[in-house]
């Protein structure tokens, strides 16, 4: 699914969502409830985008920092994604896209 860049369409409260990395690609055109797919999580919901920027990619550090890239992690079909959806369901941020260029701790 494609983030949505206009900021100005966004509405909070903004959804910080972990997802098993198998479950965003293969059901990234599928949001339904936030409970949808055996390993999706809604982690918190915050007011501000600025935080919730903060929060989904610290969280992705968290969870991935074990992997060597967003390669590897890819190659095997594994890891973790956060993604942040606000009020309408609309995408607005995907983790792994901040740590495409300059993996963690690189």
């Amino acid at each position: 699914m494609k983030i949505n860049e206009d900021i100005k369409t966004y509405k909070f409260p903004y959804n910080v969502i972990l997802m098993d990395a198998t479950d965003a690609y293969y059901y990234a055109d599928i949001y339904e409830d936030i409970g949808f797919g055996p390993r999706m999580l809604l982690f918190d919901t915050v007011e501000d985008l600025g935080v919730a920027r903060a929060l989904a990619d610290a969280l992705f550090v968290v969870k991935n920092y074990n992997w060597e890239s967003l390669e590897a992690m890819n190659e095997n079909d594994s890891g973790w994604d956060v993604q942040i959806r606000d009020a309408n369901s609309s995408l607005v941020h995907r983790s792994h896209k901040t740590f495409k260029k300059k993996w963690i701790g690189k």
